[in-house]
Parts: C-alpha cells; sequence; structure tokens
C-alpha cells in the first residue's frame, strides 16, 4: 500500500513481474490476478511478463457488453476510480461509464479499507454503496461494476438497486475458461488495445 499511497506503481509493477516469472517457472501456463487495483501497475510498459494473462478490467468490459449494457458504473477503490483501467476497457467498447463524485469515491474507499478488507460487513455500509449506486443509475449507469475484491460481500447485508458485475467472479470464470478450452490470452503487460 505505501507504493499505492506515494504513486509508485512501477514498484508494484517489478513484484508483480517478479511474482509472475514465479508461475511461469513453476510451470503456469498464463496468469491472471482478482486484485483490480494492481492492474494500473500491470498496465505499466516493459519488460513483457514471463507468460501471458488475463486482463480484469478487459473480461469485466466483455461481460458488459455480453450482457447488453450500455453505461458501466464503475465502484471500487479509490486508486481504481480515479484511474484509466476500467475508463479505457470500457470506451474500447464503445461504452460510457462513470465513476462516483470524489467525495463519494472516499466512502466507497473507506468502508474498503475500514471495514471490508478486515471482514467486517455492516448494513449502514450497504446502504451507503446502494445509495452511491442510485446516484450513478439516476446518471444512466444500467450496471454496476464491482472491481473490488471485497465489494459483494455487502450483498449479504443490502439489496443492491441495479445489476451488478463481479469483476472477481468474471475473472475466475474466464481464468477457467481459459484453462478448459485451451484457449491462452496472449497479453504480456503494458498498454491493452
Amino acid at each position: 500500500m505505501p507504493h499505492y499511497d506515494s504513486g509508485n506503481l512501477l514498484a508494484v509493477r517489478a513484484i508483480m513481474t517478479d511474482s509472475i516469472a514465479r508461475l511461469a517457472n513453476a510451470g503456469a501456463d498464463f496468469f491472471f490476478c482478482s486484485d483490480n487495483t494492481v492492474h494500473q501497475a500491470l498496465e505499466l510498459g516493459e519488460p513483457d511478463f514471463a507468460i501471458p494473462g488475463l486482463h480484469i478490467a478487459e473480461v469485466v468490459a466483455d461481460a458488459a457488453v455480453l450482457g447488453g449494457f450500455h453505461k458501466v458504473g464503475i465502484l471500487g477503490t479509490r486508486y481504481l476510480m480515479q484511474s484509466r483501467v476500467y475508463p479505457d476497457a470500457c470506451e474500447r467498447r464503445n461504452l460510457a461509464w462513470q465513476v462516483p463524485s470524489h467525495e463519494n469515491q472516499q466512502v466507497v474507499h473507506d468502508v474498503i479499507f475500514g471495514e471490508l478488507l478486515d471482514g467486517i460487513v455492516r448494513p449502514e455500509s450497504g446502504l451507503k454503496i446502494a445509495s452511491i449506486m442510485d446516484e450513478l443509475v439516476q446518471d444512466g449507469c444500467d450496471v454496476i461494476a464491482l472491481v473490488c475484491t471485497e465489494l459483494p460481500m455487502l450483498s449479504s447485508v443490502t439489496v443492491w438497486p441495479v445489476s451488478t458485475l463481479d469483476s472477481n467472479r468474471l475473472i475466475s470464470i474466464a481464468a477457467l475458461d481459459a484453462a478448459l478450452c485451451g484457449d491462452l490470452p496472449t497479453w504480456r503487460g503494458g498498454a491493452v488495445g
């Protein structure tokens, strides 16, 4: 987290490059990472990763298209909501997108880091997130991408006001499909598209 706070995404990428090389040395054919925020670092330049990987935002954006959605609300960590990872993936598919206001981004971020990461699931926090979703729906979003591993935990204490795309579930399904079908990804880090 200190690397994110200081904006040192190259340090995050170096850690991930080493981790992916270890997977390759262990015999993995490809990798995937369910951590959405780290994809900011994965998208940075060279060197190529030792094995190809699935890009979580690409998988989620494909699911939005497949679902017939037109405008994606993006909820995740503040770091991710202020990045171009999901907007770029949406725009490559002619999908509109929106993130919450800066104030509401902080609310989402605080719920993630102050509660969910510690396994704390509060009904009042679920209602806060649902209210933020409502605002996105009022601005035309017809689906909300839950682009933080922990956000779906709140579905146990509240009802979402709109359809959601659970990034962790979607990337897991895509990885299973790739492994079973042998249709391996080709992305090796860096810019997508």
